[in-house]
This record gives structure tokens, C-alpha cells and sequence, in this order.
């Protein structure tokens, strides 16, 4: 397995099941849609819904990638003579305009949909976001201070703008980042993977305490912004599939005229019209080992980061005080519980299997006792 490698299919199945229980478990906006139903069987029966779902979702943004490489892999945009687009990101809308131009009106409503969606997700977010900064960072001040609600509603009003107003400020700061997919999944996984980790250790383990926690949190979170990074600034660029332009029509009638005069030319069409792109294996001598690895495992390392530094400085912090605080069983995850439940049974059994023993081995001794004492009596008579 090379880590290295930018996709392969252990880090994408891997990354895949780190992100949808960091979206699922671990993300205030999920938990909180999942608050909005009437019980809990009904949150899972909802999560039940979404698996095939996010699954077919998954399986046609593929098919979509699959597709716009199929179009343009004998006419690539990118390094055509005009240059219609300059990134990536900007094929899929350059599809939607030049494909489905000749379709009045499916060009406007595909570009509808993508932007809806857009702010479908980042009104949730911003929602969440003021939710949790309210409930625990500015309510506790406006109750001390004796505001009223009609306050606190336009404090809450007041931070859902800041956010909105921040979100806008950042999309500036994330046009200079080149691949959007890498930046928001390694800013997603960078911080994702250590905020599951504290989730997990709550939900998994009987030692983890508050003080371990933050530690684990924090040295996850140090580690994967200096490998993601580090990675982002010193990796080198990755390998693309190989495109060409002898699709293109301007690029053929251009061409001609050499193709037709110049016999070197035919006979390596390819310094014309392909476009190839250097591997990367060749420019990793002289990085560090840690700055290779590919973006796909910047979650999973931050999450196993955060879970055993967390449960390290739990342990550790427990023979500190020299006690372990007891857990309630309702915060523990039912595997947890049912094998602490089967652990507790064994000992139980244990422990009526060795009574009747106990019991037999004390009735034989005062039976003894009384025979010698009885003998005794006898003697003296």
C-alpha cells in the first residue's frame, strides 16, 4: 500500500468511512438535524435512508468526472491556445455551458442547482455555528449580565451575520488554493479527525477524562495542520491522466500546415498534441517523508493521533490522581455495553459456582468442629 500515492482504493475506502462518521457523529450541523425529529428511532431510520443515498450521490459525482474526462480528453480547455478556463474547478460549469448549451434553459437550471445546493449546506453550517457560539460561549455572559431574550435573539442575529460576512471574506482566501476538493477536504479532515477522536473515546472507553481529552484534541490537531501543511506547501504537483488537443478542432486547422510540411512533426504528433504531465515519484528525494503522503490520510491520522494521545494522557493523568471516575453506561456505545454486560455475567457465574463450594467447605467445618467437640465430652465422661 503506498501512501504516497494521491488515490488509491484503501485510502478512498478508508477516508470515505473517517469523513461519513466525522459528518455522522461528529458534526454539529448533522447532530443537529438528527435533534429535529420526534424520537430516536426515527434518527435512525433516517440515517437508514441516507446510506444508499450519500452512496449513489458518491457513485455520480464519479460518473460525472468519469464523463468530463471522456469529453475533453482529446480537446483539453485547459491547455488549449485561448485558455477558456485556467483550474480545474471550472470544468464542470464549462461542461454545463458548451455540452448542454444547445438545450434552452438546462444549462441555467444545472448551474441553479449547483448553487442552491452550495447555499442549502453553508446556511446549515452558519446556523450550527451560531447555535454553539451562543449556547456556549456568548448565552452564559448575556444571562449573567441579566439580558432579556429580545437581546439575546439579536446577539444571535449579530453572530449569524459575522459568520455569513466571514464565509464571504473566505471565499477570497480559498480562490488562491488551487484544487478546491483538496483544500476543503484537507481543512475537513484536519480538523474532523481530531474532534471524532474525542467522540470515540467518550463513546469507547471507560478511562478517558475531560483533561485527556483536550490534550489528545490538541496534539491531533498540531500534528495534522503541520502535516497538511507542510504537505501543501513543499508536495510536488500531482500526476494527471494524460490529455491531448487532437480533438480540437481550431488546434487541427492550425496544425495542418506543419503536419503537412514538416515529416519529423507527423512522425511524433505527440509534441504536438499531447499534453503530458511529470510523475511525482521522481520529485520526492529531497522532501520530508511526512510531506509525501497523500491528502487522503490527513483524517484517519488525525483521528488516530487524537485517540491514542487522548487515552495516553487519560491513563496517565488517572494514576495522577490515583482514582478512575466511573462512566455512566448510557454514554457508552452499545458494543461497549454489550461486552461489559457479557463480562459482567461471566463473573457473576463465576461467582455462584465458587459460593456453593465456600458454603459446603464451612458446613464441613463445624461439622468437624462439633464431632471433636462431641469426642471430647465423651473423654471427659
Amino acid at each position: 500500500m503506498n501512501l504516497t500515492q494521491r488515490y488509491t482504493i484503501w485510502n478512498i475506502m478508508i477516508q470515505g468511512i473517517v469523513l461519513s462518521m466525522i459528518s455522522f457523529s461528529g458534526n454539529q450541523v448533522q447532530i443537529q438535524r438528527m435533534l429535529t425529529v420526534k424520537n430516536i428511532s426515527r434518527s435512525r431510520r433516517s440515517l437508514y435512508v441516507s446510506i444508499p443515498m450519500g452512496c449513489s450521490f458518491h457513485l455520480l459525482n464519479c460518473l460525472v468526472g468519469v464523463v468530463i474526462y471522456a469529453h475533453y480528453s482529446t480537446c483539453d480547455p485547459m491547455t488549449k491556445s485561448d485558455h477558456p478556463i485556467s483550474s480545474a474547478d471550472q470544468l464542470l460549469p464549462f461542461y454545463m455551458m458548451t455540452a448542454l448549451g444547445s438545450i434552452p434553459g438546462l444549462p441555467g437550471l444545472c448551474i441553479c442547482g449547483v448553487f442552491s445546493a452550495s447555499l442549502s449546506t453553508v446556511s446549515s453550517a452558519v446556523n450550527s455555528l451560531t447555535a454553539v457560539t451562543m449556547q456556549d460561549l456568548i448565552k452564559p455572559v448575556l444571562v449573567s449580565r441579566g439580558m432579556s431574550q429580545k437581546k439575546m435573539a439579536f446577539s444571535a442575529k449579530a453572530t449569524t451575520l459575522f459568520y455569513g460576512f466571514l464565509c464571504i471574506m473566505l471565499t477570497f482566501l480559498v480562490a488562491t488554493l488551487g484544487n478546491l476538493v483538496q483544500a476543503s477536504l484537507t481543512v475537513f479532515g484536519m480538523l474532523g479527525g481530531p474532534v471524532l477522536s474525542i467522540f470515540l473515546l467518550g463513546m469507547l472507553t471507560t478511562r478517558a477524562n475531560e483533561k485527556g481529552a483536550v490534550v489528545g484534541l490538541l496534539a491531533a490537531i498540531g500534528i495534522a495542520a503541520w502535516i497538511s501543511f507542510g504537505a501543501s506547501a513543499n508536495a510536488p504537483p500531482p500526476a494527471h491522466l494524460p490529455v491531448s488537443l487532437e480533438g480540437c478542432p481550431a488546434n487541427a486547422s492550425q496544425l495542418s500546415p506543419l503536419l503537412n510540411g514538416t515529416s519529423s512533426l507527423v512522425a511524433r504528433p505527440s509534441l504536438l498534441n499531447e499534453t503530458t504531465f511529470p510523475g511525482t515519484e521522481e520529485s520526492y528525494e529531497n522532501i520530508f517523508p511526512l510531506y509525501t503522503l497523500s491528502y487522503m490520510w490527513f483524517a484517519p491520522i488525525g483521528l488516530m493521533v487524537g485517540l491514542v494521545v487522548g487515552y495516553a494522557a487519560s491513563v496517565l493523568i488517572n494514576l495522577i490522581a490515583g482514582e478512575t471516575q466511573d462512566v455512566p453506561e448510557e454514554l457508552l456505545s452499545p458494543l461497549i455495553k454489550y461486552f461489559m454486560d457479557t463480562k459482567k455475567k461471566a463473573t457473576e457465574k463465576d461467582m455462584k459456582i465458587s459460593e456453593p463450594l465456600e458454603l459446603g467447605k464451612v458446613n464441613n467445618a463445624r461439622t468437624n468442629g462439633t464431632a471433636v467437640i462431641k469426642s471430647k465430652e465423651k473423654e471427659r465422661f
